[in-house]
């Protein structure tokens, strides 16, 4: 069951020059083909990023499908990435009322 998303962020423009952390303006997420959240992460000097799927708007039980893109500073956003599917199963609370009799 999947519980976040991961992926490394770019290094490079799509003309070629460096996207560090200068450039950097975070990421946009889209969940079942609904632009669902920007996220403003900060720049990781690691260039890995991790997101727990919970908080996410329009995740559903079952399969989901998740494209992202970056933006950076400038506002220029980069093309969504491939879809990738997942399976989210929410947990359930605990019981309530537990007593000894």
């Amino acid at each position: 069951m999947a519980t976040q998303l991961s992926w490394t962020g770019p290094t490079t423009y799509t003309d070629g020059r460096p996207y560090g952390a200068a450039d950097h303006g975070g990421y946009e997420i889209a969940i079942n083909g609904q632009s669902a959240v920007a996220v403003p992460m900060a720049w990781n000097a690691q260039n890995r990023y991790t997101l727990p799927l919970a908080p996410l708007p329009f995740i559903t039980q079952g399969n989901n499908e998740a494209t992202l893109r970056t933006v950076a500073a400038n506002g220029q956003a980069s093309a969504w990435t491939t879809p990738i599917t997942f399976q989210y199963l929410s947990t359930p609370n605990a019981p309530s009322a537990l007593v000894v009799g």
